[in-house]
């Protein structure tokens, strides 16, 4: 491992931004949406910016919790910490007939 793997952060943002958004922008085939919830915010703001996220393809982080807007035009990425709140919270993104994102990928 080299320098900028070691330790905590390191590994964290390798798992998060090479194995997780990296690996799922290469299948995008547009922009993509990364919501998250409060934890995985915390999560992904210890170990990385914003320019990270850009290299991703990531093009807006958006609060699960929050009323978000829908973009069926853009794909999303749910990224969120394994919770009862959380799971309810993205059951809600597809309730009714709206299509909140063109195409979602829960990580």
């Amino acid at each position: 491992m080299d320098s900028t793997t070691t330790g905590l952060r390191g590994c964290t943002q390798s798992r998060i931004i090479t194995d997780v958004l990296q690996k799922t922008a290469a299948t995008a085939a547009s922009w993509l949406v990364l919501i998250v919830d409060t934890g995985a915010m915390r999560t992904i703001s210890s170990c990385s910016g914003m320019y990270d996220l850009m290299e991703c393809r990531i093009t807006t982080v958006e609060n699960l919790g929050a009323k978000r807007q829908p973009l069926p035009e853009l794909e999303a990425v749910y990224l969120v910490t394994p919770s009862v709140a959380s799971v309810e919270a993205i059951c809600k993104d597809f309730e009714g007939n709206k299509d909140m994102y063109g195409k979602v990928r829960a990580r």
